[in-house]
């Protein structure tokens, strides 16, 4: 049984995954991802949804392969394994997947791309500092005090100086207009994430942690950029996560609305 609140270390990625509770991913689909949140339960909720075949996303495997790598080397091997063809139709590369059900094929340039990412990460003078002591894959549970709803998080990397760590890969690490920076504010809304993560990682410990995302880049060169944000802007971050946390509760308690049912006129 999971207690609220605390942090878990013991408790596995699939005890995780079932546990009910609000998390950043969740409220990022359906504020963000989907147009309604009526289409956030159709396709993410409803039981009754169409069948849809799952496309793999070959910068995620990277991304996600990359991770355990740098945090979690010792699993590295019994969870991914090399083809010998980067073609994913020839025969050698099916019989790869054949004499490994249970692992994650990649071709040779993933794997590549793989070790690259993660030696650039390690080698990275700021971040090997970070990653020199902690623990990888942290999850925490704790009750969101404004709502009273049940939230939950899956950390990174938790050093001993409640300093949090977040692994991001990326195809631009910079700080100009499109870049990482971007992302974290605007495409996919990691400050939402941050916000999350730094409310749950308080409430359970009193701490007010610090941040850092490690992004590396996932082509050559493959740079890493280690990227903090200052306190008044994660003060602006966690205004915009309260707004979004709000609207998700609203929308789950009242059957995930759609489109306005009146008309709207576009000015």
């Amino acid at each position: 049984m999971i207690l609220y609140p605390s942090i878990e270390p013991s408790v596995s990625e699939k005890e995780y995954r079932s546990e009910d509770a609000i998390n950043y991913s969740t409220v990022k689909k359906a504020l963000h991802e989907y147009p309604t949140t009526a289409h956030y339960y159709a396709y993410e909720l409803d039981p009754d949804k169409p069948a849809k075949k799952e496309k793999k996303d070959d910068s995620l495997i990277k991304g996600n392969a990359t991770h355990v790598l740098i945090a979690q080397k010792d699993k590295f091997d019994t969870l991914y394994v090399q083809a010998p063809v980067s073609d994913k139709r020839t025969k050698p590369y099916l019989h790869t997947i054949k004499e490994n059900p249970l692992k994650i094929v990649l071709t040779p340039k993933e794997w590549d791309d793989v070790h690259q990412m993660a030696a650039s990460v390690l080698s990275h003078p700021a971040s090997s500092i970070l990653l020199s002591e902690g623990q990888a894959e942290v999850p925490m549970f704790w009750v969101d005090p404004i709502s009273g709803e049940r939230c939950k998080a899956l950390i990174d990397w938790l050093r001993p100086d409640h300093h949090l760590v977040d692994f991001k890969t990326t195809f631009d690490a910079s700080l100009r207009y499109g870049g990482f920076d971007s992302i974290v504010r605007f495409k996919l809304k990691y400050s939402w994430q941050l916000a999350h993560y730094t409310n749950g990682y308080k409430e359970i410990t009193g701490h007010e942690p610090t941040w850092t995302f490690i992004a590396v880049e996932n082509a050559y060169p493959f740079l890493t950029h280690a990227i903090s944000y200052s306190a008044n802007k994660i003060e602006e971050f966690k205004k915009e996560w309260r707004i979004a946390l709000n609207k998700y509760i609203f929308a789950k308690k009242n059957n995930w609305p759609g489109y306005s049912p009146y008309i709207e006129e576009v000015s």
